[in-house]
């Protein structure tokens, strides 16, 4: 019994969790240099921050510099969340948020 809960938890490392998709948010953001699109993948418990100020809105903040594989363009991606992660405002300089 306990050798199939080792087994269970070694195979979990592995495979990843089953809630991976809770845990992170995904983006798309077109570079304004070259016109590539970017895929970018985000921890919610890593790189978004909670919001303590009352002069900014939402509960949470992703700040994020993207660099583009292609033409080494430096994106600076900004956006504010409410408590479901559902985007209130968002600003993207070099950039545009897909």
């Amino acid at each position: 019994m306990i050798i199939l809960k080792i087994i269970e938890l070694i195979k979990g490392l592995f495979n990843g969790s089953r809630d991976d998709k809770d845990k992170t948010l995904s983006f798309e953001v077109k570079c304004n240099k070259c016109k590539k699109i970017n895929e970018i993948k985000v921890l919610k418990t890593y790189d978004i921050a909670t919001v303590y100020e009352d002069s900014q809105p939402g509960n949470y903040k992703l700040k994020k510099y993207i660099v583009c594989p292609d033409c080494y363009n430096k994106i600076h991606l900004e956006i504010f969340f409410d408590k479901r992660y559902q985007i209130i405002t968002s600003e993207c300089n070099n950039g545009d948020l897909l």
